[in-house]
């Protein structure tokens, strides 16, 4: 009888009833269901009309399953997830005041310490004061690219249909002066022409390639950087980007390649940042990059686009 399922279940199955009746559907119903013992257990409440020849219900059939270790599982998963969501803004919370409301503090500091005349302080003050400069000065960078990551985890971009030699020819330009400094040559080879993707972020995607291959250029080899697109033999469409430089040992280096502020080359400055935000931006589009690289052989990135 109905009376053995709770509300709102109850309502759910009786509705489906009356529907059968008036409109010859079906139904199915995933209910609690409360035993003749007083134990809860879930069941799937499902049945349908039988109608005569004339074309008129003559009976219900269907079928009462026993779902309930497959609906706990369900319930578990569910909960689990909501705690999960529940973490991560939490998170998200912490990381926005530490970016945001400590990075006031430090701008504060920094324009403190500018205020300072050094050249009226006996060395030993003055050395303490340079260095105290050079401490918020990191401080106020390091927390400027937490706010760039919170930045780019929670924008919702439009996707544009966005050339890919416009973009390569926007950033060369751009980057004239230290092609030109490294003596690079620049190739370009898009048998695709365009990919449907945030133009800011593929902005990025060229921008960041082409500073990291310059910035880690092998000074024994003039540096060669090409860019590239494609289908792959999955027909995906594929932007490559492959340099001739300083390389990476992938061994030593390749699990954390694209953690927030890893670095590989101890003597070339690097924050460790723009990789990790071009992880984030593709991945936010559900793309994915990925590397493979040979100390002084050079790298190459590849970018699957959805």
């Amino acid at each position: 009888p109905l009376s053995y399922y709770p509300q709102p279940y109850r309502a759910l199955i009786e509705q489906g009833i009356k529907d059968a009746l008036e409109k010859g559907s079906k139904w199915d119903v995933e209910t609690p269901a409360i035993t003749r013992n007083n134990k809860t257990l879930w069941v799937r409440h499902i049945g349908e009309p039988v109608f005569n020849a004339q074309g008129k219900i003559v009976k219900f059939q269907g079928t009462l399953m026993d779902i309930d270790q497959y609906k706990i599982h369900e319930l578990e998963i569910s909960r689990s997830l909501e705690v999960t969501i529940e973490q991560k803004q939490q998170l998200k919370n912490f990381a926005y005041v530490l970016s945001h409301h400590i990075r006031n503090h430090t701008s504060n500091l920094t324009a403190l310490s500018a205020m300072i005349e050094v050249e009226n302080l006996d060395e030993e003050n003055k050395d303490l004061i340079l260095k105290s400069r050079q401490v918020t000065q990191a401080l106020t960078a390091t927390l400027d690219d937490l706010a760039g990551v919170i930045e780019a985890q929670d924008q919702t971009m439009s996707e544009d249909l966005v050339s890919f030699e416009s973009v390569a020819t926007n950033t060369i330009e751009k980057q004239q002066s230290q092609i030109q400094q490294a003596q690079a040559s620049i190739i370009q080879n898009f048998e695709v022409s365009t990919v449907q993707f945030p133009r800011l972020y593929l902005n990025n995607i060229f921008q960041h390639l082409l500073a990291n291959a310059i910035r880690f250029k092998n000074p024994a080899k003039q540096l060669q950087v090409e860019f590239k697109s494609y289908q792959d033999s999955n027909n995906n469409l594929v932007l490559e980007c492959r340099d001739n430089g300083l390389g990476i040992d992938m061994n030593l280096y390749g699990h954390k390649l694209f953690n927030l502020h890893a670095t590989f080359h101890p003597n070339i400055s690097s924050r460790g940042v723009g990789l990790y935000l071009l992880k984030t931006q593709i991945e936010s589009q559900s793309g994915k990059i990925t590397v493979s690289s040979e100390p002084g052989t050079g790298s190459v990135f590849k970018i699957v686009f959805k």
